[in-house]
């Protein structure tokens, strides 16, 4: 016994926390991968979520906030169609 717990409890509890961590990695990088396949596919998307960027936060670049969101809505469009067409996880039967 360790602290009122068993040394196997312990262990199990260990060796669980890697796998959550690469589930939720995993998760990113496919979010991510198929947001990169859907702007090679739709360029045209691109060179207008990149115009609302740049209109948005003016050329001399700085990154976006949370406060930049209302106004950037096509990016938020986007972000959000990816989401949807890109389910990381299987939802159903």
């Amino acid at each position: 016994m360790y602290g009122g717990r068993s040394v196997t409890s312990l262990f199990q509890r260990f060796h669980t926390r890697p796998k959550r961590l690469q589930i939720s990695i995993d998760t990113v990088t496919v979010t991510l991968s198929h947001f990169i396949l859907a702007m090679v596919q739709h360029p045209d998307v691109l060179a207008r979520a990149q115009a609302e960027l740049d209109a948005v936060l003016g050329l001399p670049e700085r990154l976006p906030t949370f406060e930049d969101r209302a106004s950037l809505p096509y990016c938020d469009a986007v972000f959000i169609e990816t989401l949807r067409w890109s389910v990381a996880a299987p939802l159903g039967k």
